[in-house]
């Protein structure tokens, strides 16, 4: 009997198929979001990301915004400087930091937000009716649970790792 290398033995849980299962599933919600920013004026994922943060706060820098997405500050600085350049958002000088900008949503880009959340709202509605209440508590604890374990183990206090690997400092 052989056995298949891409799945364990049973019982036995397989961090590769669980970060391949979770790919999936984060491709296919972004392909979701993907569509639907399509219809309405064609923002990239991380600028929606962006201008949804924006969106709930008066201000943001461009490190709180990479803290909140958990990005680099390369990353945040784009979206938001695309998002500028789209009239969604303005950029201002931090008083309180020369180096430093401060990013807020316009009326163009909370009127496209109001446009699009509505719908991806409904979209996650959807999705999470296809599971029970239970089964989606249970996910619901389950990812938060793996999410700070990981954080714990990658990263020393009050440290980050970003997706290309350096470390940032938290809050």
């Amino acid at each position: 009997m052989t056995t298949n290398p891409q799945r364990p033995p049973a019982g036995e849980p397989s961090a590769d198929l669980l970060t391949q299962r979770l790919m999936k599933l984060l491709r296919l919600l972004d392909g979701q979001v993907n569509e639907l920013l399509a219809e309405h004026g064609g923002l990239r994922i991380l600028q929606w990301r962006v201008l949804a943060q924006l969106t709930g706060a008066p201000e943001h820098t461009v490190r709180s915004l990479a803290e909140n997405l958990s990005i680099s500050r390369s990353e945040a600085s784009r979206a938001a400087t695309a998002l500028v350049e789209l009239g969604h958002a303005l950029r201002r000088d931090d008083p309180a930091d020369a180096r430093s900008a401060l990013f807020v949503v316009t009326d163009a880009g909370r009127a496209l937000y109001e446009r699009i959340y509505p719908r991806r709202v409904e979209a996650m509605r959807r999705l999470m009716a296809t599971v029970s209440a239970e089964d989606a508590a249970v996910f619901d604890r389950t990812l938060e649970a793996l999410t700070t374990q990981l954080e714990s183990e990658s990263a020393s206090p009050g440290r980050l790792r970003t997706r290309t690997g350096r470390r940032r400092r938290a809050g």
